[in-house]
């Protein structure tokens, strides 16, 4: 049997009502799978919501890779809920997918600006907390019922502890438990509400002095989307965790240069170039935004003396800062922070940021749910096994693979021809 025919699957497309709210959850691949319906919703949404650049459809439409989209109305029909779910797979096992839902934001908490205005939203929420709770029992059971997802994992931002701590408990409600995080749940912010000398003079004395020894003759700063340089951008990344001997980051260069060219206000990439290279990039650093907020993503630097005489990272992030003021941001989130200390390997990393910044918060906390835990547990049995053996013949553990995902495809095929049930249980 062919193991690759038996993985194909019609597109995910779902809609049901549940207690008088509907639901749509579909799935889109290589930039394909966002219709007009799927826009309209979430411009109507973000009338209420900020939506952060990896929980937007733009995005979903500039990466290749997979994605599944929660959209879900209040019994009115207001667009209430938006959740998108990053999907990652192992090359050789398709069956045994993982969803995250990174920069998970609150469908509409009290408290909750709308946008363009600094008045709160009170009685007028479209979301109550067991909605929310409602919502997440909702996806999970959703995803459960594909067949091809192992675990799903909640990966909130928010502004103060007492929001994470109402985040937890419903996601707990919901059949959630809280796990070690593996995105930052720590970060620094930098105020851009106001001019561009009152930023300068709030940064150190010595981000200060760095950037005004700095002489524009002896380097130049562009804005980048070519494709071309997407490669020299990850080699740079690559460069840098090495240098600190952090794990390397699987940054989604593409998806973002896409972006960056068919919206320039929603991402940016700017690189650092020496005029005796002047197409070879030595340096890049990547931002995001919503509508008022904007997000450090990304930065790598090559191991180059001639670079090394430049304060090419202070330079570059301030480039950033003056864009997203530009854009409107009133705040930038550094792009997160580690506590320091002689273990961490990104230690350096932190300490630079805090040349920037002093205002620190808490906005992470990581809940995951298992969908399949017979599998899950056979999965994370093999990668150990494949960790202890590795570099040896892997025959035993290729059969095993190819079983599972042979397991996979038929239970995703039942799931989605309605043979495993049907979400008709209030109890989501």
């Amino acid at each position: 049997m062919n193991l690759r025919a038996a993985l194909r699957r019609p597109a995910l497309d779902r809609r049901l009502t549940i207690d008088g709210r509907a639901v749509r959850f579909f799935e889109s691949r290589n930039g394909v799978g966002v219709d007009d319906e799927a826009r309209r919703f979430e411009a109507a949404l973000r009338v209420r919501v900020e939506l952060p650049v990896y929980q937007s459809l733009a995005y979903v439409s500039s990466s290749r890779r997979e994605f599944r989209v929660f959209q879900l109305a209040a019994p009115d029909g207001t667009p209430a809920m938006q959740i998108v779910l990053h999907i990652r797979r192992p090359q050789r096992l398709q069956g045994a997918g993982r969803a995250f839902a990174p920069r998970l934001t609150s469908a509409a908490p009290a408290g909750l600006r709308l946008l363009g205005s600094p008045s709160t939203v009170g009685s007028s929420s479209v979301f109550s907390s067991s909605e929310e709770i409602l919502a997440f029992g909702m996806l999970r059971r959703l995803c459960a019922e594909t067949g091809d997802l192992l675990t799903l994992r909640l990966q909130p931002w928010r502004e103060t502890v007492a929001e994470l701590d109402a985040f937890e408990n419903r996601a707990s409600v919901a059949g959630y438990e809280i796990v070690d995080a593996v995105e930052y749940t720590r970060t620094l912010r930098y105020d851009l509400n106001r001019t561009t000398e009152e930023r300068f003079e709030a940064l150190s004395k010595k981000t200060r002095a760095k950037l005004r020894r700095a002489d524009r003759d002896t380097y130049e700063i562009r804005r980048i989307h070519d494709p071309k340089f997407i490669a020299p951008c990850r080699a740079a990344q690559r460069a840098s965790f090495q240098r600190s001997g952090a794990e390397p980051a699987c940054f989604d260069f593409e998806g973002v240069f896409e972006l960056a060219r068919r919206a320039p206000e929603q991402a940016a990439v700017f690189g650092f170039f020496l005029p005796e290279q002047p197409d070879e990039l030595m340096a890049y650093v990547i931002g995001l935004r919503g509508s008022s907020g904007a997000e450090y993503a990304s930065a790598g630097s090559r191991s180059d003396e001639a670079l090394r005489r430049h304060s090419f990272n202070y330079l570059l992030l301030w480039e950033l800062m003056e864009w997203a003021a530009q854009q409107g941001s009133v705040l930038l989130d550094l792009g997160g922070i580690t506590p320091g200390g002689e273990e961490d390997s990104r230690a350096s990393i932190s300490k630079f940021k805090r040349h920037l910044s002093d205002d620190e918060i808490e906005v992470g906390r990581e809940m995951m749910a298992t969908l399949q835990p017979m599998r899950a547990l056979l999965f994370e049995r093999l990668l150990q096994l494949k960790l202890a053996r590795q570099g040896r013949p892997l025959r035993l553990i290729g059969g095993l693979l190819a079983s599972i995902a042979l397991f996979g495809a038929i239970t995703g095929g039942l799931a989605a021809s309605g043979r495993l049930g049907t979400p008709e249980s209030p109890a989501w």
